[in-house]
């Protein structure tokens, strides 16, 4: 029952967003890519606070993702981590709705 729709700012960066259903926040998720899912978990949880939410492994899709905040998805804005298969690190300046930290 997700709305999702991509679009482009005047600098040529692309982003999807997707609409969900009413939550609390305006902003309910960011994802960011990831090349070493546990140690951006553990950095996460050492320099914010944050708590690992769950973990949902995708072999089929050869991803895993993890997603960290301060309470439930359903009420609090989450940050999803994304590990692809064998992906260690992106190019910077020229991410397709990522960032590369």
């Amino acid at each position: 029952k997700s709305v999702i729709a991509f679009i482009e700012d005047p600098d040529g960066y692309k982003f999807e967003l997707i609409e969900r259903g009413p939550t609390p926040e305006p902003l309910c998720q960011v994802m960011l890519r990831v090349g070493d899912l546990d140690r951006a978990i553990k950095f996460y949880e050492k320099a914010f606070g944050m708590e690992l939410l769950r973990r949902k492994d995708n072999p089929q899709y050869k991803y895993t993702i993890a997603m960290m905040g301060y309470g439930p998805e359903d009420k609090n804005a989450v940050l999803e981590l994304t590990y692809n298969y064998g992906v260690k690190e992106y190019d910077k300046g020229n991410a397709y709705a990522q960032v590369d930290i």
